[in-house]
This record gives structure tokens, C-alpha cells and sequence, in this order.
């Protein structure tokens, strides 16, 4: 959506919903129904009054956002959202509220509402309203919906004095795929809250742009060790070569969570150049460490990655057997010759590994077949 269709697109007038001499006969009979302690005639009454869709009773339908009965929820955010203008101010408002329950109902009507909600939601995050958490909650809302012509007023609130509403607009850009918010977001990685620059190197990696590499290659020297590991996943989405260097240097010496991001980068990257340092990875401790040097050779490929994972079979860890017998079922054929090479000369959890594994690949080409 545009931005010249947003401004045609006007926030309808709100009717009063105590006026209920304005309500028919049948209308007032549904809403006496939304009280009954049968969940099928509550359910039944909400359709009704979405299908309708008669502004004066949405009121009465907000309640329903949190009751017990999920059955009941579903249907009065559905009915809700098919009301759509008329009913966005208050599943915006429902989205702040303190109740789990009521704020994902919230969430399923507005997106039953879709493009009728956007007018509200955009009216909230560019008014001064002194409520923040519903300006959150539209960002998030704007983001989610995939609302394009939001991208603009995102980009702005990037600069917002609130630290949550920076980082909330800097992941809905990228749930937006806002390749014209790339200069903001590289700004960003310089913010003051880290949470916020974590957001940003994140919806960076999201957006594959080039022009991001270098800011993100200086946020690896962040004081955070959790937005130097969102720099380096970013770093591996983007695909850049020119990194390679870098993230083998990081398996070596980064923090935990730093090696881990790397080594999975790494083999995105499919640079047979790493293969050594992954393949290194592998005679350590750390379990989750050793799972992502796992992933990581199955996507670097090649006979040396399926002669470092054979051994793995006879751990005696469960998470790394059945993970190297997912790596090796992915590489087929390459990896039956060196299997079928192994299974006389093992015993125990290789054996039966190795035998799983083999199983798999025959199964696999009987389907290809």
C-alpha cells in the first residue's frame, strides 16, 4: 500500500454505542445471546454480529477478546476484525492490555481487518498520544500486516526518544523488506540501547544489502556480546566473501554465543576456506557448538566434511548422533560409499548410527525413484 492510498483511506466516524435505540430487534437478541453460558450460542451470536457488521455493538464484543473459552475468543476477534475501521481503535487499545489472552485476540482480529485497520494504526504511530505502549503495539501491528506504505513513519521512529519503539521500528522494517530504510538501520547500529542495535544488525541481515557489510564487520567490536552475534548472523544472510576472514577469526576467539553465529555464518557462506576451522569446532566441549560446526558442514559439503562427521556417530551424546546422521543423509550418495565403507568395523552407537543413516539414504532414493 502506498502512501497516497493511506491518505485516501479515511478513519470512518465512530457511532456511540450506547445509543441502543439505534439496535433492531434481532441485534438486540444476539447481544443478550453474548452472556449465555453456552459456548455455542456465544460463538454463533459473535459470527452473526461480524457479519453485520453493526459498529454500535463493539463494545459489547471487546469483553469476548478474553474468555475462557478459546472458541469464544476466536469468534468475537474474527467478528471484530470484519468490522474493520469501525472496530480497529479497539483491538489497537486491546492490544496494551495486561491479559495474555485478550492481546493475541487482539492481534487474530486486526488481522482479519487487514488494510481496513491501517488508517488507525498509522494515525497512531504518527500522533504524540502520551500512551507509548499503543504506539508500540502499532508499530508491531504495521510491521506484521506487511503494511509497505508504512515504511516511511517507521523510518522516523528510529529517532523516537523511547528505546522500544526505536527497536520495534527497526524490526518492522525488516518485516516490511524496507530496502529504503538501509541508511537509517546502519545509523542505528550506533544507538545508545542495545536492544536497538541489536534490531537493527538483525532487519539488516534481513534485507541482504551489500552497502551494510562494512557497519556491520565495526559492530562486531560492540560491547555486547549479543549484538556482535546478531552482526555476524547478518553478516552470513548477506553472503558477502569478503567476511570470510573475519568469522574464522571469531570461531577461534569470540565469545560463546559470537562462535556459535560464526560458525553457522560461515557456512552459509559455503567458502571450502573455512571447512578447517568448522571441522576444529567439532572436538570441543560445548554441545552447542558442536551442533551448529554440524550444520555448518553439511552446507560446506565435500568428502572432507563427510570424513570429520563419520566419527561423530559414536558419541555418546544423543544430540550429536542424530544430528550427524542428518548431515550425512543430506549429502546422499557421497556419503553411502563412506558409510558402507565404516559399517564392518564399528560397534555399539556407531554401528547402529551408521546403519540409520544408511537406511535413510535408501529410503530417500526409493521416493526419488
Amino acid at each position: 500500500m502506498n502512501d497516497d492510498l493511506l491518505r485516501e483511506l479515511p478513519i470512518l466516524p465512530r457511532k456511540s454505542v450506547t445509543d441502543t435505540a439505534l439496535l433492531s430487534d434481532d441485534i438486540e437478541a444476539l447481544l443478550v445471546q453474548l452472556s449465555s453460558p453456552d459456548w455455542h450460542i456465544r460463538v454463533g451470536a459473535s459470527e452473526l454480529l461480524g457479519e453485520r457488521r453493526e459498529p454500535v455493538v463493539v463494545k459489547r464484543l471487546v469483553p469476548l477478546l478474553g474468555a475462557p473459552d478459546f472458541r469464544v475468543r476466536r469468534a468475537a476477534a474474527e467478528a471484530l476484525g470484519h468490522m474493520g475501521a469501525f472496530a480497529a481503535e479497539d483491538l489497537l487499545s486491546a492490544l496494551t492490555h495486561k491479559s495474555d489472552l485478550v492481546r493475541q485476540s487482539a492481534l487474530a482480529g486486526l488481522r482479519v481487518a487487514e488494510q481496513a485497520a491501517c488508517p488507525t494504526l498509522i494515525a497512531a504511530v504518527q500522533g504524540k498520544s502520551k500512551n507509548v505502549a499503543r504506539r508500540r503495539a502499532a508499530i508491531e501491528v504495521l510491521g506484521m500486516l506487511r503494511v509497505l506504505g508504512a515504511a516511511p513513519i517507521l523510518k522516523d521512529c528510529l529517532q523516537d526518544t523511547d528505546a522500544e519503539t526505536r527497536w520495534r521500528a527497526a524490526t518492522a522494517l525488516g518485516e516490511l523488506s524496507a530496502l529504503q530504510a538501509v541508511p537509517e538501520l546502519i545509523v542505528a547500529l550506533e544507538d545508545k540501547d542495545s536492544q536497538v542495535r541489536w534490531a537493527a544488525a538483525t532487519t539488516l541481515g534481513q534485507l541482504g544489502d551489500r552497502v551494510a557489510v562494512e557497519p556491520l564487520v565495526v559492530c562486531l567490536q560492540d560491547s555486547q556480546e549479543v549484538v556482535q552475534a546478531a552482526a555476524v548472523w547478518a553478516l552470513g544472510q548477506i553472503g558477502d566473501g569478503r567476511v570470510v576472514p573475519v568469522l574464522i577469526a571469531l570461531v577461534a576467539e569470540g565469545a560463546s554465543d559470537v562462535r556459535r553465529s560464526a560458525v553457522l555464518a560461515l557456512g552459509k557462506l559455503g567458502n571450502p576456506a573455512a571447512r578447517k576451522s568448522v571441522i576444529g569446532v567439532l572436538q570441543e566441549e560445548n554441545t552447542e557448538l558442536r551442533l551448529a560446526a554440524i550444520e555448518a558442514l553439511k552446507l560446506l559439503r565435500g568428502s572432507e566434511s563427510i570424513q570429520a562427521l563419520i566419527p561423530l556417530l559414536g558419541e555418546p551424546e544423543a544430540a550429536i548422533r542424530h544430528a550427524t546422521v542428518e548431515a550425512l543423509v543430506g549429502f546422499g550418495a557421497q556419503a553411502e560409499k563412506a558409510l558402507k565403507a565404516q559399517a564392518g568395523k564399528t560397534s555399539g552407537w556407531a554401528a547402529t548410527a551408521i546403519q540409520e543413516a544408511l537406511d535413510r539414504l535408501w529410503r530417500e532414493q526409493r521416493r526419488a525413484a
